[in-house]
């Protein structure tokens, strides 16, 4: 919302590997998911108008969307809103 912002979502994925105590040709694996979403742009607080009051709207419309796709990801749903 302004040149001193720095907004970023992040995804770190990590896999987790560990062979078999007995038998050697099995392996044990998990993959575990992490996101860090950036924060809302709060539109009241920071009075944007004009352009940035719409970007700010689609910043938050998009978090709502990513948020619902991975909530969704996560619960096995069969639909994904995306």
């Amino acid at each position: 919302m302004n040149e001193h912002s720095s907004r970023a979502h992040t995804v770190i994925i990590v896999n987790v590997s560990q062979q078999h105590p007995t038998e050697a040709d099995k392996m044990l694996c998990s993959t575990l998911y992490m996101v860090d979403l950036a924060g809302s742009e709060q539109i009241k607080k920071s009075e944007v108008v004009g352009i940035n009051r719409m970007e700010a709207i689609y910043i938050n419309t998009s978090l709502l969307t990513l948020g619902n796709c991975i909530k969704a990801l996560v619960m096995n749903s069969r639909h994904v809103p995306y």
